[in-house]
C-alpha cells in the first residue's frame, strides 16, 4: 500500500497505444491509494475520452493525472489548434473529426466536475475531478505546477 497522501503521473500522449498505458498506470495508481472500484471505472473512461482527443486532434500532448484516497484527478494539455467555440464542442453529436461526438459531454456527465479552457492557434487544457463522495459537477480546488 502507498504510504503517500497522493500520487501524481505525468504521461505523454502522442499515439493511441499510449492511451491505453495511460489508463493502465491511472487504474494501479487509484488501486495502490485505495481509491473506490466505481470512481476508478468512471476515472478511465474520462481519461480515455480526453487522451483520444489529444490523439485525434493534436500532435501529442501530456496527461497529468493525480490519484487521492477520495478520487482521480485528471489534466489533459495541448499545443494544438485549439478549439473555436467550446460552446459547441461539449454539445452531444457534434465532432470535427468523424465520430458520434459525443466525448466531452460524457466527460461532463461523468465527472463531479470538468473544466475546458482552450485559445485557438495556442492549445486546450482540460481538467477533470472525479470522486466518490461529491455531487457531479461539484466544484474543487486544484492546482498544477509543472518545471
Amino acid at each position: 500500500m502507498n504510504a503517500l497522501p497522493y500520487q501524481s503521473q505525468r504521461l505523454s500522449i502522442d499515439h493511441d497505444s499510449a492511451i491505453g498505458h495511460a489508463r493502465r498506470v491511472m487504474v494501479e495508481l487509484a488501486e495502490d491509494a485505495q481509491v473506490a472500484q466505481d470512481v476508478t471505472d468512471r476515472a478511465a473512461l474520462v481519461l480515455n475520452e480526453l487522451a483520444m482527443n489529444v490523439v485525434r486532434h493534436t500532435r501529442g500532448g501530456d496527461l497529468f493525472v493525480q490519484v487521492v484516497r477520495e478520487g482521480v484527478e485528471i489534466v489533459a494539455c495541448d499545443n494544438g489548434p485549439g478549439i473555436g467555440n467550446v460552446g459547441e464542442a461539449m454539445r452531444d453529436g457534434h465532432s470535427t473529426a468523424g465520430t458520434a461526438g459525443n466525448g466531452l459531454g460524457a466527460v461532463r456527465r461523468t465527472a463531479s466536475s470538468f473544466e475546458l479552457h482552450s485559445l485557438v492557434g495556442v492549445g486546450t487544457i482540460a481538467a477533470a475531478r472525479i470522486y466518490g463522495n461529491a455531487p457531479v459537477g461539484a466544484p474543487r480546488l486544484g492546482a498544477l505546477c509543472v518545471a
